[in-house]
């Protein structure tokens, strides 16, 4: 224990004798490599998102993986080659023209960049820099041809080529270009995303911090323990637990990019008869979703220029819808419905109704698509198409895993084939309002309303 003690006292003293010798040495390299580290852009982002009074925290539902960024950080780091306006019209962002030129049977699509473009870290925006496996291009033929374009080779012309390059670019460690933040900090746990916070390059702008929720349960819980200041969801029952929240607001605005749909298998009895479908479209109480968003009645987005107004529109009528079930033998009949938990009110507004007219429905809740060998009747599902008509993964015979429907129909695959290929708009919307007729009569699918987005913030 002496010999201990005695060691301790030697060392301890040898410490302080070398630290009084060189203090000034180590307060100098210490202070050098502080100011080395905050004067780097990473450190200094960080620096100033993590004591910054300007910070606003948002709740995101994401499943991304390493390597992924929500779609809401995107947006806000970078720009995408091409977008859309609000009626649907193509507009050009770190792309200036998009040249088709004829190839064999096939199509090359010359894609010319901006200049004047940088990406954050300071290096120039070009088609060299671009990296073209870590972007989610479609999967085609690519190939940088100068400085400033890069070709895009398909096997079959495709009129709808350009929204597909509607995802923003970044490069790597998730540089963008055009956005108006950069990322400060990227936290994963297990592989998993669980927080981003991205620095504003416009001044008086806060600094986001987004948070990750697997469960909307999780979610709500975070906002009520003060770990995020807003968050967003589309059902209706949350909104009402903050309704009497005096430091909360609450925001409704219906989201006319998505469709509620309820997709019916017409390779299955009863669905297989197109009489039993309509019955089922008179069947519908609509008046149920109201409180969920506007209705919809096609799915074509309302605000397209192929939007067709004029399409068959079938009202809640109990008396015929029952007459058609028990007139083709279909009364008794027990449909499995597929959905997701967040639709789960839908889910049973509609088995009520289905169950006045006669029709049985067994609820199935599964958070994935159900495959072709899975024997769903009707499949529930918020259908988010593309702003450009061409719904040809939906509704083409040959499209086996979008088309949920397994929709087959002569007519509407011939005008979802001469929709990827006229060049004039004025011949596609010919065509899509002859595709909307034809599904409205046919009835493979429901399309219930739009529905409302509520944006849940502290005041």
């Amino acid at each position: 224990m002496k010999s201990f003690i005695k060691q301790f006292r030697f060392s301890y003293w040898l410490f302080k004798s070398f630290l009084s010798k060189h203090v000034r040495v180590i307060i100098g390299v210490f202070v050098g490599v502080f100011l080395f580290i905050f004067l780097t852009s990473s450190f200094g982002d960080f620096f100033s998102a993590f004591f910054s009074f300007n910070k606003h925290r948002v709740g995101v539902l994401s499943y991304a993986n390493q390597g992924n960024l929500p779609i809401e950080v995107l947006n806000r780091i970078s720009l995408p080659l091409v977008g859309y306006d609000k009626k649907g019209n193509l507009t050009y962002q770190l792309a200036t023209n998009i040249t088709p030129t004829q190839k064999g049977n096939g199509q090359e699509y010359s894609v010319t960049l901006k200049h004047g473009y940088l990406w954050q870290d300071g290096s120039i925006f070009n088609a060299q820099t671009i990296d073209l496996k870590s972007v989610e291009f479609p999967r085609v033929m690519t190939k940088v041809k100068s400085s400033d374009t890069i070709t895009f080779t398909l096997e079959k012309p495709l009129v709808s080529f350009p929204s597909l390059l509607t995802t923003p670019l970044v490069k790597q460690n998730f540089v963008g270009a055009g956005g108006q933040y950069k990322i400060a900090s990227i936290r994963y746990k297990y592989g998993e995303l669980q927080r981003v916070v991205i620095t504003p390059l416009v001044k008086n702008m806060p600094v986001l911090e987004y948070k990750l929720y697997n469960t909307q349960e999780d979610m709500v819980l975070g906002y009520k323990l003060g770990e995020i200041d807003e968050f967003s969801t589309y059902d209706p029952a949350i909104p009402p637990i903050f309704s009497s929240w005096r430091n909360s607001h609450i925001q409704k605005v219906p989201d006319v990019k998505k469709v509620v749909t309820l997709f019916m298998n017409t390779k299955k009895d009863p669905f297989d008869n197109r009489v039993i479908r309509q019955a089922v479209a008179q069947g519908i109480r609509y008046n149920k979703f109201d409180v969920y968003g506007p209705r919809a009645y096609t799915s074509i987005l309302p605000f397209s220029w192929a939007y067709n107004p004029n399409v068959k529109v079938y009202n809640t009528d109990l008396t015929i819808a029952k007459g058609l079930v028990d007139k083709n033998n279909s009364k008794g009949k027990v449909l499995t419905l597929y959905t997701s938990y967040e639709l789960n009110h839908v889910a049973e507004q509609i088995k009520s109704s289905l169950n006045e007219i006669g029709l049985r429905v067994t609820i199935r809740y599964a958070n994935y698509v159900p495959t072709s060998k899975e024997e769903y009747d009707m499949f529930l599902v918020i259908l988010e198409p593309s702003i450009d008509p061409d719904q040809y993964i939906f509704w083409h015979q040959t499209q086996q895993q979008t088309n949920y429907s397994k929709f087959t129909n002569l007519k509407v695959d011939k005008l979802l084939e001469d929709g990827r290929i006229k060049k004039t708009q004025k011949a596609r919307k010919e065509i899509y309002f002859k595709f909307q007729d034809i599904l409205a009569e046919e009835v493979p699918a429901l399309f219930l309303y739009y529905p409302n987005l509520y944006i849940i913030s502290r005041k």
